[in-house]
């Protein structure tokens, strides 16, 4: 349509010239156009944009509400982003802008072609869509298609009219919620089995009970079904109603018509064949893929071994597929997607399983096209490699002992990871990055590598700022960089602890996946680094927290001695009560004295650490502690992993605190509140004279967990407010209490690396369970 009769007519001239098939039919304005769309059937719309009255794309809009899926062509001579913006808006087909020469009329023509050929196909493929939803819907069987998550896919209208509901309810929700979970824990087996084994499976009766309460029995199969494009497992399943047995015969009928629909439609070919080679059955879907000509009546009834000849010349070493079916001596077995790589390049698979038919066995073959599936498995094999070389390389950072050893492992893993050789690895000293591992690559390239300052060069600003800097193209690069024969690098910053410095010959080298995986390297290095830091100051903290024990058991243990023997002496001579108070200080204080250490002894990591029987060295520990009339279940059987000597004081502080807080002597005060009362030392005789009262007996348990121990007793508890101070270094409630027995504890545990919490037993009374502890039976 133009308002020019003479282009008009010039148009209609070249197109029909360039394709004979057209017809081209014209009009001079918007309501000519009109009238001759009302009159006819057209199957595409030129129109120019520039016309009296409305223009072209208030036509547009106007066919459009009428004819939405009619091609339409904007062919003008005024082009400009805001004519195209609007007639896309206004879902125009194609836009083309005039131009002069005969040339712009075969592009005219290419473009009508496409935009007719596409909207053809899309009808062909609703239709399709349409005829094979009403296929579904018109048997009268329940079909449904069910993922791996136990998610309809695909329901039909008898399945949604037997429960009552809507196909669109059913499509999306979960098969509990449809069919009840008695019958859904059932179906469940029988799913579990078909995606396990790709066997269909048949149950002759299921119960089903609709919402009226009637209950049918139905005949059911289930298949393992193939979504194309996904790896997701599904299962296609059909249920015959055989309540009435009078329909049984017609509706198997049915359900055979409905399965030859669907394999005529499956995504994948599929050939079926006799035991003697005759074909049973072929779809389309396998001729398209090897391109065999004919039409799958034609194939049917033929021997096969025409067609396999056929697809073998299509593969690019037919000589390496033997058909599994020809040796008579030969039993046939399933196989599974066995790889085919095709002359062109394409990548199928192929899947063999014999199949049981009336007459004898049968050859069942489905292939699958899986080219860009293969692309990206090989793309994905590549980045697994990389990552698992980033996985050894930070095992092996994560055994370095000093900052040089991380360094060269940094350097080393950079070509096993990213295969760039030329690296270089500066860590901090004072103000200055100095190189410590330089690649042979890097030597070779750039010989020796200097030094920087903090936030001189590349690698001095990456350190200085904490972030990452690539460079694209050195020839591109404004300053001025001895680069040698690097066109691009890139730098990171190891923490605050040094800079990694990767180059490459080649420009713009570095993708995303570089980047990334460097950085979690440098990263990596940089917690290393982290921890051997913190290892030196721990090491140097250690060392002074054991200066400090021994100060505290020597220096501080002598005078005390002095001090003891000097009030026996005085109470032989004048046995003052004050004497008597004299003599407990003197006690609590060696008591204190006996816990500080211990205390600082805990705070080094245990360096003998061996299996040990846990449940003899329990006994053992029960027997050194003063338990009076109280009672010790020892159900732990299993090795544990530990330092003898100090799981000793673990467990003995644990049955003291356990006897002690449980004691009902109004000397020891345990049964007011009291958490805990002394730790490893013997002389102190207050828990002694609570334990032996003779009041109420506790009874302290010691089991094994999956991954640790739990120690608890029935006495009175610990209340909840007080569960997370009774860990507390000089926490006590009682006056007698040192406060360091249960911080013992929590040191001990932290030693070894296990965690420890305090909760209420089962019998009210107080329960410690520790975890993350190495067990063997």
């Amino acid at each position: 349509m133009d308002d020019e009769p003479d282009v008009l007519a010039l148009t209609a001239t070249f197109l029909e010239r360039e394709n004979p098939d057209f017809v081209v039919e014209t009009a001079t304005s918007a309501d000519a156009g009109r009238e001759r769309l009302a009159d006819g059937t057209f199957d595409c719309v030129v129109s120019d944009y520039e016309m009296p009255g409305a223009n072209g794309i208030e036509f547009l809009e106007t066919v459009r509400e009428g004819r939405p899926d009619l091609p339409f062509i904007l062919f003008t001579g005024r082009g400009s982003e805001e004519i195209a913006s609007d007639a896309i808006s206004a879902g125009v087909t194609d836009y083309l802008q005039k131009s002069g020469g005969s040339e712009q009329y075969t592009v005219l023509a290419n473009r009508i072609e496409n935009a007719v050929e596409q909207a053809r196909s899309r009808r062909l493929l609703e239709r399709s869509q349409r005829r094979l939803r009403e296929v579904i819907d018109a048997l009268p069987h329940l079909l449904y298609i069910v993922d791996e998550t136990e998610t309809y896919l695909l329901a039909n209208q008898a399945l949604a009219d037997f429960h009552g509901t809507t196909v669109e309810a059913i499509e999306g929700a979960r098969v509990p919620e449809i069919i009840g979970e008695p019958a859904a824990e059932q179906f469940r087996t029988h799913l579990t089995d078909v995606l396990n084994s790709s066997d269909p499976i048949y149950v002759p009766e299921v119960e089903l009970t609709v919402s009226e309460g009637e209950t049918h029995v139905f005949e059911s199969r289930l298949f393992s079904h193939e979504l194309a494009g996904t790896d997701t497992q599904a299962a296609l399943g059909l249920a015959v109603d055989i309540s009435d047995h009078i329909d049984r015969e017609r509706q198997l009928q049915e359900t055979n018509v409905l399965l030859s629909t669907l394999f005529d439609t499956l995504p994948v070919g599929v050939l079926a064949e006799t035991e003697s080679g005759t074909v049973l059955s072929v779809n389309q879907r396998l001729l398209d893929l090897f391109a065999v000509t004919g039409s799958p009546s034609d194939i049917v009834g033929t021997d096969s071994q025409q067609l396999k000849r056929e697809i073998r010349g299509k593969l690019a070493d037919p000589d390496r597929l033997p058909d599994r079916t020809d040796d008579p001596t030969m039993t046939p077995a399933p196989e599974a997607a066995r790889q085919l790589d095709l002359a062109d390049g394409s990548t199928f698979e192929r899947s063999y399983r014999p199949v049981d038919l009336p007459d004898g066995m049968g050859h069942l073959w489905v292939y699958r096209d899986v080219t860009e599936h293969t692309e990206r498995k090989a793309e994905l094999g590549t980045i697994v490699d990389r990552l698992e070389n980033l996985h050894d390389a930070t095992r092996d950072l994560i055994r370095a002992e000093d900052r040089e050893t991380v360094a060269r492992l940094v350097a080393d893993s950079v070509r096993s990871i990213l295969d760039h050789p030329s690296n270089v690895v500066r860590l901090r000293d004072g103000a200055v990055l100095r190189p410590v591992a330089v690649t042979t690559g890097a030597k070779a390239d750039l010989g020796d590598r200097p030094s920087y300052a903090i936030g001189e060069g590349f690698p001095g600003e990456v350190y200085e700022t904490g972030e990452h800097r690539l460079v694209e193209d050195f020839e591109a690069c404004e300053r001025d960089v001895d680069n040698g024969p690097h066109r691009s690098a890139l730098y990171l910053p190891i923490g605050d602890h040094g800079t990694l410095s990767i180059g490459d010959d080649s420009p713009e080298t570095f993708d995303t996946l570089d980047r990334t995986l460097a950085t979690v390297l440098a990263n990596n290095a940089a917690t290393v680094l982290d921890r051997l830091a913190g290892e030196r100051t721990l090491r140097r903290q250690n060392k002074r927290l054991a200066e400090f024990g021994r100060v505290v058991g020597h220096d501080l243990r002598n005078p005390l001695e002095v001090a003891r023997t000097r009030c026996r002496l005085a109470r032989e001579d004048h046995d003052f009560d004050h004497l008597e108070a004299v003599e407990r200080a003197h006690e609590r204080m060696e008591t204190l004295i006996d816990d500080l250490f211990v205390l600082a002894r805990n705070g080094e990591m245990p360096s003998d650490q061996d299996w040990l029987e846990f449940g003899a060295l329990a006994n053992d520990c029960w027997a050194t502690v003063s338990t009076g009339a109280a009672t010790f279940v020892n159900e732990a059987d299993d090795r544990i992993r530990a330092d003898e000597g100090r799981l000793r004081e673990l467990l003995e502080n644990l049955f003291r605190n356990a006897v002690e807080h449980s004691s009902t002597s109004p000397d020891s005060q345990a049964r007011q509140n009291a958490v805990e009362h002394r730790s490893t030392s013997p002389r102190s005789q207050a828990p002694e004279d609570a334990v032996e009262h003779g009041g109420e007996t506790v009874q302290v348990r010691l089991e094994t967990t999956a991954d640790g121990f739990v120690v608890a007793d029935d006495g009175p508890g610990i209340p909840a407010g007080d569960r997370d101070r009774v860990f507390e270094v000089g926490y006590s409630t009682t006056e007698d209490g040192t406060g360091f027995g249960l911080s013992i504890v929590s040191q001990v545990a932290d030693s070894h690396g296990w965690d420890v919490t305090v909760s209420e037993s089962t019998h009210g009374g107080a329960r410690f369970e520790f975890t993350g502890v190495e067990l063997e039976q």
